[in-house]
């Protein structure tokens, strides 16, 4: 019996990293129609990233894999040229709206991962330790932080 329990604790922190380590869901609403993609599937369908930018919060450098937040969008919602502004729920509660200015621009990044880790890696912000997983919304310039704080856990998106 001890030796059945030594395996399995030996085994739990596999099993454990290998559950917090299920890949990303992201859900698109338009029209009361909804879509939901995989972390996986958007690798399939999209054209990944690298972009290496200054972290405003961490203060440091950081090189995050993504999509180009335009082509997700489109993958998720089809063509739809008519929208106006998407809406961004979090998994902390944050609602940030990204308007057709911010929609027009082309250097918005969809994170999944950072520096050579299969996922984000956690930041401080605010006496705290932040996961910005599963998805985090980036801007390919540190400037692009301050015209719209880049919303963290991002889970889904909301065409209007």
């Amino acid at each position: 019996m001890k030796k059945y329990f030594l395996i399995l604790l030996m085994l739990s922190p596999i099993v454990a990293n290998s559950v917090l380590a299920a890949p990303g869901v992201i859900t698109f609403q338009l029209d009361h129609k909804q879509k939901t993609l995989t972390l996986s599937e958007m690798k399939a369908s999209l054209k990944t990233i690298d972009v290496e930018v200054y972290h405003p919060v961490a203060r440091k450098r950081i090189q995050y894999k993504g999509f180009a937040l335009r082509e997700v969008l489109e993958l998720g919602f089809g063509k739809a040229s008519d929208i106006k502004r998407v809406h961004i729920k979090c998994g902390d509660g944050y609602q940030p709206v990204l308007d057709q200015t911010l929609l027009s621009d082309k250097g918005w990044v969809l994170a999944y991962a950072d520096s050579g880790n299969p996922s984000l890696t956690s930041f401080k912000y605010r006496d705290k330790n932040i996961s910005p997983g599963p998805f985090y919304l980036i801007g390919d310039r540190a400037r692009s932080y301050l015209r719209f704080g880049w919303p963290y856990q991002v889970v889904s998106f909301e065409a209007r």
